[in-house]
């Protein structure tokens, strides 16, 4: 018998990328009928038949079949299935039979195909063709790279005498990935040669020797959990594994939540106390796991250590976590998603407005324009939200209490519940309209009655109060300006902030600071304010605001107090806020800085060597205290004055002291920016003490000492009255 064979090169005469691959084999016949094989790559690759060159009669392939179309198992586990075809009888040598076998693999598998049994080099990546006809099949084998497994393999069947003689084959695949692998057998149709007459084998493939296969949730990758309700009769199902190691079998046990194997097919279930089984060696098994209480269950598989020598390892190579639920949650759909964003704008959940301070806002002014629109997305407890609307299957309720009013269109409102059958993509939005009315509107969703999400939205009306903060208590008279350091927030009579006010502010007066004319609320409600301290110029500020420039039209107002100090600190002190402490109590301490008007410096966080040198032993203190306050490295954050930091009282009795150095050096008579020159390099220093741990045992004993006393005194007094010496 001759072989020959024949391909078409890709650019560059080199083949093409593997998974852009399409290998056919033609086999010319006369009694025989001979099948090709492909690569397991993305796409296809052509080989050219070796008699292509001759005028052949195509013959017709017909009942092609697979006799197991769907096959499960494992990375690394050898599966397979048999495929069949016929063909018509040949009447000469130019006589040709084409099957087309093509395979798909999914991202991540690097499996290469090599001919194991031809004439080629196996790392040329080719086919043999049988050019000569023999008067039996000859095998066909595609095989892996290193040529230690077939993949797929066309088996003799025999001479071909009649008109439908049948060719029977095995498609093996030793999948190196998780995922989905398609093998398509393709040939022409009795009658017309030019149809392809097409069928597949699907191999779906998982990462592991254990698997969650079938419960409440569906099986997803890594099928290492999944979920169960539980009942009396109640089950889950877990497929098991044995490698392919001769005579090697795998141990399979449960535990938790009351759980059993009920059943397991190639599996003797140990029935001792029905909480183990054995799978046969080579071989997978369902098994069938009882779930009659709530909690988890933990299914573990052990490979026997080799052939039949009756030891498992003491390690799981899988474990799967089964979550059993006492009512169910695939189905119920708590767990959808509402993302809310303003107008009309698409929602998604990067976008969702939640909080207060992001929550939608516009006038209270009845409107047809919505001020923002909500988006559901549907999803049970094993479901994954998208950001994007899709046709879903469970009513949406809607419903706003408070201001407001709901729609499902972008142009008319209808009132305060809305019902939608979500039967398609749109209708898991509504929109949020205006009504007229003041206040916080509160939207709430339910899908198929749980509810999923609560959203707010701001309708305000005029502005009726302002509320001044502080937040610099002290500003420097450095003629600088402090960046926000009073803020106004503006709310209308129902409390909801009004945004776009003009908020004006006015020291009257004061020759002391100066601070922004006006400014307007964010849409938040807030209005900040810079104040500017004058130099030379100290003490407190009135600062009023109010709704006008002149006093005349002001209808809203209010004040707040803000002091201007000297940047310069002239006195440094710290002090604890007790005398005596007991061992472990926590211990505040406080630091205080005046300038030389007895005001505390102004408002910021003075860094490392601004106040106190930088230094990690600064400051030097008692043994025992549990952490360090205001250490020389960190910054020290002062507000009016004064800072203050926690330390912890050792657990032994005696003094406590703490001393800190200032920055600068001592001696130093020129000033810092933050200390005058008399505290360069200065020490200050704070004491307590920690009473004795044993001081009320001690008093304790004293006191029992003096009854023993006084007990032997009477003892004696006794005695002598007796006569007794």
């Amino acid at each position: 018998m001759r072989r020959s064979f024949y391909y078409q090169p890709g650019p560059g005469n080199a083949w093409p990328r593997l998974n852009e691959r399409k290998i056919v084999k033609t086999i010319s016949l006369k009694k025989v009928a001979v099948v090709a094989v492909a690569s397991l790559g993305f796409g296809l690759v052509s080989v050219v038949p070796a008699n292509a060159a001759r005028a052949n009669t195509e013959l017709t392939v017909d009942a092609l079949t697979v006799t197991t179309p769907s096959v499960t198992t494992t990375v690394g586990t050898l599966a397979s299935s048999t495929f069949s075809f016929s063909a018509t009888a040949d009447s000469a040598n130019t006589n040709d039979v084409d099957i087309t076998v093509a395979v798909t693999k999914p991202s991540g598998s690097t499996v290469t195909l090599t001919d194991v049994n031809g004439a080629a080099a196996a790392a040329d990546g080719k086919i043999i063709t049988n050019g000569d006809k023999a008067a039996t099949l000859t095998s066909t084998t595609v095989g892996d790279a290193a040529g230690t497994d077939d993949l797929i393999t066309i088996v003799a069947a025999g001479a071909i005498t009649a008109a439908t003689n049948t060719v029977a084959g095995t498609v093996r695949i030793k999948p190196d990935a998780p995922g989905t692998y398609v093998v398509t057998l393709t040939g022409s149709t009795l009658g017309s040669p030019s149809t392809a007459n097409s069928v597949t084998a699907t191999f779906t493939v998982v990462a592991r020797s254990l698997a969650y296969t079938t419960g409440e949730s569906a099986a997803a990758t890594p099928f290492d959990t999944g979920t169960a309700i539980a009942g009396p009769a109640n089950t889950v199902t877990v497929t098991g594994h044995a490698t392919q190691e001769t005579g090697v079998r795998a141990l399979v046990t449960v535990e938790g939540a009351g759980a059993t194997i009920a059943s397991g097919s190639n599996t003797p279930v140990i029935a001792a106390n029905f909480l183990s089984a054995r799978i046969t060696a080579a071989s997978s098994s369902a098994l069938v796991i009882n779930t009659p209480t709530a909690g988890t269950i933990t299914v573990k598989l052990y490979n026997e250590t080799g052939n039949a020598t009756g030891i498992f390892s003491t390690t799981a190579a899988n474990t799967v976590t089964i979550t059993v639920a006492a009512a169910a949650v695939v189905g119920v759909y708590a767990a959808s998603k509402a993302w809310m964003n303003t107008s009309t704008t698409t929602p998604t959940e990067a976008s969702d407005l939640t909080t207060a301070a992001t929550a939608p806002s516009t006038a209270a002014t009845a409107s047809n324009t919505p001020v923002a629109n909500i988006l559901v997305k549907q999803q049970d407890a094993q479901a994954t939200p998208t950001n994007v609307a899709t046709a879903d299957t469970k009513a949406i309720v809607y419903e706003i209490s408070g201001a407001g009013a709901l729609g499902t269109s972008n142009s008319q409102r209808l009132g305060s519940y809305v019902a939608v059958a979500a039967a398609s993509a749109n209708d898991n939005v509504v929109y949020i309209y205006p009504d007229g009315r003041s206040g916080v509107g509160t939207v709430t969703v339910k899908v198929n009655g749980v509810l999923v999400s609560t959203k707010k939205v701001n309708f305000y009306g005029s502005a009726a109060t302002f509320a001044a903060t502080v937040v610099n208590k002290h500003v420097a008279s450095s003629g600088a300006a402090t960046t926000g350091a009073i803020t106004v927030k503006v709310t209308d009579s129902n409390a909801v902030v009004v945004p776009n006010v003009t908020v004006y502010a006015s020291v009257g007066t004061s020759d002391k600071a100066t601070i922004t004319a006006s400014a307007v609320t964010s849409s938040a409600g807030v209005a900040s304010f810079d104040v500017t301290g004058v130099a030379t110029k100290f003490g407190a500020v009135t600062v009023t605001f109010s709704n006008a420039s002149t006093t005349a039209a002001t209808t809203i107002s209010t004040t707040a107090t803000i002091g201007v100090s000297s940047l310069k600190a002239k006195t440094v002190t710290v002090a604890f806020d007790k005398a005596t402490y007991a061992p472990g109590e926590k211990m505040t301490l406080t630091l205080t800085a005046l300038d030389s008007n007895g005001l505390g410096i102004p408002d910021r966080t003075y860094a490392a060597d601004e106040l106190l040198k930088n230094l990690a032993t600064n400051p030097a203190m008692t043994a025992g205290i549990g952490t360090t306050p205001f250490l020389g490295t960190a910054g020290v954050e002062i507000v009016a004055g004064v800072a203050t930091a926690t330390a912890y009282a050792p657990l032994s009795g005696g003094p406590v002291s703490i001393s800190w150095t200032l920055r600068g050096t001592a001696g130093d008579t020129s000033d810092s920016t933050y200390l005058v020159a008399a505290l360069q390099g200065a020490t200050v220093s704070a004491s307590a003490s920690v009473t004795n741990p044993n001081a009320a045992l001690l008093t304790q004993i004293d006191a029992l000492n003096a009854k023993i006393v006084a007990l032997n005194a009477l003892i004696a007094k006794i005695m002598k009255k007796l006569g007794v010496k």
